[in-house]
């Protein structure tokens, strides 16, 4: 009692022991912790693996070789030189640390030459920016296609009987099969290869859609926007799609490497691209009778090759890790 006497004689009034705080409205909303944002949040996953890191500056670097190298090359990559002297001449790469080779010549012949004289490094990246072109092409249809059908397979129950007996009917036959006799009824050429690469390649693609598509459509939400009356594409635009979106994107990146693995292996057997279109497939091709005396005709050629196969895999397979929500934190 005598110590709260004592506290009030040295204060003018009670009102002086507090504090007025100024009351604001919009206080209790105030975060302490950053709004979530989900491809902010990819970006971040994404990124925090080195092996994404290096594979996605690799991808920019062959992207770039491919574009530049025959622009600014001064080897024609369909040239045929036919000089004995100028067959098979040995890569300057062999020597990079060999001091009495003169700066001038380490970039005359990178890989060497082939046995018609023409540069090998010019022939590679000239093929790579063809195969890759072929690959984005064909995994861009197969996307669109699979999409489409998958989401309309999934959606409309009464297509499903006729859908499921396509994809046995497609699922059974191999591939190679029919990409043999359509590439021999057809004539070999670019086009002739994205349609056969087009025709069924849509179908993994379309199945996991449709999986998915089923998952989603019994879920409460949209069973009662059915019974509300919502229409099917405001459904399958507004409350399917972005939750399948993942998916689409992670199959797309994967499908590239594929389709870039399967016309080179279409055009080493003989069966891709015709004799004088230049791809990674023709320019294995044409190294493999000399691999024996000349193992950099081929060997050089296919490192090219399984390191962009490489790079496109370890891509998707970080995009398939970074948009899944459960690796958030």
């Amino acid at each position: 009692m005598k110590k709260n006497e004592k506290l009030l004689s040295t204060t003018e009034s009670v009102e002086d022991l507090f504090e007025i705080v100024e009351l604001k409205d919009r206080a209790s909303e105030h975060l302490d912790i950053e709004p979530y944002s989900y491809w902010k949040a990819v970006a971040k996953e994404f990124f925090k693996k080195k092996i994404a890191i290096f594979a996605l500056v690799s991808l920019v670097i062959v992207a770039l070789l491919s574009i530049f190298v025959p622009l600014l090359s001064t080897h024609d990559p369909r040239l045929v030189i036919i000089e004995p002297s100028a067959q098979f001449i040995k890569p300057t790469i062999f020597n990079i640390f060999n001091p009495e080779l003169p700066n001038s010549e380490f970039f005359t012949h990178i890989f060497g030459t082939n046995k018609t004289g023409a540069d090998i490094w010019t022939r590679v990246w000239y093929g790579a920016r063809i195969s890759m072109f072929i690959a984005i092409i064909v995994a861009t249809l197969n996307m669109i296609n699979g999409v489409i059908i998958g989401t309309m397979w999934g959606y409309f129950k009464k297509l499903d009987r006729i859908m499921i007996e396509v994809h046995n009917f497609i699922a059974n036959v191999p591939a190679l099969l029919y990409q043999m006799l359509l590439l021999y009824v057809l004539r070999s050429s670019v086009p002739t290869l994205i349609f056969i690469f087009t025709i069924t390649g849509w179908l993994g693609t379309a199945r996991s859609i449709r999986n998915l598509i089923i998952i989603y459509s019994n879920r409460e939400y949209n069973i009662a926007s059915r019974t509300l009356g919502t229409s099917a594409g405001r459904i399958i635009i507004h409350n399917l799609l972005p939750y399948i979106l993942t998916v689409i994107i992670t199959n797309f990146a994967l499908s590239i490497p594929a389709v870039i693995s399967a016309e080179v292996g279409l055009t080493y057997l003989g069966l891709g691209l015709k004799t004088g279109t230049i791809s990674l497939g023709s320019v294995l091709k044409e190294g493999y009778p000399y691999f024996v005396s000349q193992p950099f005709v081929l060997f050089l050629p296919a490192l090219v090759a399984g390191s962009i196969t490489v790079i496109f895999y370890q891509i998707g397979l970080a995009l398939a890790d970074a948009m899944d929500p459960k690796n958030h934190r």
